[in-house]
């Protein structure tokens, strides 16, 4: 596994769920830094929560759901 991605509603705005998320996940190599995860810091709607030393990377992506349920429609209308 390369990386864990949380994105859309609860996934950008939840770190309490991501961190109940990734503490179940820590045999596979995934661990978050609790100051990332709590921080609203994105760069190009990214943010990496991952711990310096996590060999799985963990990232909170956001998304436009709306944009996306809008493009789907055009092209099943299309």
């Amino acid at each position: 596994m390369d990386a864990l991605i949380f994105t859309a509603g609860i996934g950008e705005n939840a770190p309490s769920i991501r961190q109940r998320i990734c503490k179940e996940l820590d045999a596979l190599g995934i661990t978050i830094d609790e100051n990332k995860n709590k921080s609203k810091k994105t760069s190009n709607n990214m943010a990496e929560i991952s711990a310096d030393n996590s060999p799985v990377k963990v990232l909170v992506i956001r998304c436009n759901e709306e944009l996306e349920i809008a493009q789907q429609t055009m092209t099943c209308i299309s």
